[in-house]
């Protein structure tokens, strides 16, 4: 019923050619697909592609829950715990933070290091590799031996996630021809899209908006004042 949001949640594929449209000189495109008995990887720049054979994706998912759950630690709390537990769980969430997070860097990082040269980085995760912050792995170019020594992948690069290739090619399109917003504040929430939404039908059920009727025209003065 929308097209803008169907365009964008289910938009046609991208072929590589326009990917690398998309990119400049500072810019690759990093994609990874988690599968069995292995996982594959992609390094695209504006004038190049690189494929890469990752461990299984069970073992890359192994390691990127215990990451999670060592980035995590000191923001939860656990039912019936004592303040002395939490201590105990959380300084060894942090300790076991450095070898998590270097195990998850040499399983999706390392067999690509050599291609990750560029500047700026736009992601495209896969399974439980979408729930983690690419910024706190280790920089798979760092040769230190030890994992708390090494420079984070944030220290080096500028790392944008992004949902799809083709969710960036519509993006790009439908900038191309924006006017810049003439204000200075942005925000960001779950838009309405139209006037079937549950929180536009509930609006005027509880008649939260004074003085609108049902007529068609009138919805969407509705929908726009809950956006």
């Amino acid at each position: 019923r929308n097209p803008k949001y169907a365009n964008l949640t289910k938009p046609e594929p991208a072929s590589l050619r326009q990917i690398q449209e998309q990119l400049d000189n500072n810019t690759s495109f990093v994609e990874y697909s988690l599968g069995e008995p292995r996982s594959y990887a992609w390094v695209i720049n504006h004038d190049s592609i690189d494929g890469f054979e990752l461990k299984a994706g069970s073992e890359i998912e192994s390691y990127a829950s215990r990451l999670k759950e060592a980035l995590s630690a000191r923001g939860r709390n656990e039912l019936n715990e004592s303040a002395e537990q939490k201590f105990a769980r959380v300084t060894k969430a942090e300790s076991d933070f450095a070898e998590a997070s270097s195990l998850l860097s040499q399983a999706v990082l390392t067999p690509l290091a050599g291609k990750l040269t560029r500047k700026r980085l736009l992601i495209v995760a896969d399974g439980a590799l979408q729930l983690l912050p690419f910024a706190v792995l280790p920089d798979p170019g760092e040769t230190s031996a030890l994992p708390l020594e090494k420079r984070l992948m944030i220290e080096k690069h500028e790392l944008i996630n992004l949902p799809s290739a083709s969710v960036l090619v519509l993006q790009r399109k439908e900038l191309a021809n924006r006017k810049p917003a003439p204000f200075s504040i942005a925000i960001i929430a779950d838009p309405v899209f139209g006037a079937h939404d549950e929180r536009a039908v509930e609006a005027r059920k509880n008649k939260k908006v004074a003085g609108l009727s049902e007529t068609n025209s009138e919805k969407t003065s509705i929908v726009e004042t809950v956006r």
